[in-house]
């Protein structure tokens, strides 16, 4: 970050939208050894502003490493999105370089037609069973970071549905208390 400029991590930070603007226009190969040259925090900020075609282009442009680590940080939907307008050999150098569970989670979605609700909806699903307590619903959720979750599904030894449980009610629970207890079962 010592070679880039202030400015223009200032310039992303405060407008992302027209951060994103600015590198849609630029050649996709300058735009690329820009967005490896500054921390991929900053370049998730912008990308993620971008419509997935300019994005895929630049993506492809980096190099894997980068490029992955920047579909990583991405929220599901945008990465997902800018991934489906790779080509699929390409496309699978990126997802080599995910962690398994979130390539996974890519190729499921990506197997849908893009007409469908798979293709846009993520695969990750807070998942415990009713002997679990409240302290591990938490857990597993502060794990889960890129997903948004706000339900916990509780299941039986046999791994069939028997309720669930809300974060909101989670967080009014004790730490101890099994799930068991907290299902909402409708």
């Amino acid at each position: 970050m010592s070679d880039t400029p202030d400015l223009t991590i200032a310039f992303i930070r405060k407008r992302p939208e027209s951060a994103g603007r600015v590198l849609a226009a630029m050649r996709p190969a300058v735009a690329a050894a820009f967005l490896e040259s500054i921390p991929t925090r900053f370049a998730v900020e912008a990308v993620a502003h971008m419509n997935p075609r300019p994005a895929s282009e630049l993506v492809q442009k980096m190099g894997v490493a980068s490029g992955a680590s920047l579909v990583r940080d991405l929220g599901f939907a945008e990465a997902a999105a800018i991934l489906r307008q790779i080509n699929p050999g390409i496309r699978n150098q990126f997802l080599a370089e995910l962690p398994r569970r979130l390539r996974r989670d890519f190729e499921m979605s990506l197997a849908f037609p893009t007409d469908t609700v798979g293709a846009h909806m993520t695969t990750a699903i807070a998942t415990l069973s009713e002997n679990d307590k409240t302290s591990d619903a938490l857990e597993l959720i502060k794990q889960m970071e890129r997903d948004h979750v706000d339900v916990v599904i509780v299941v039986d030894d046999r791994h069939t549905l028997v309720g669930a449980v809300t974060v909101t009610k989670l967080l009014r629970r004790p730490a101890h208390l099994p799930l068991a207890y907290q299902l909402d079962t409708s």
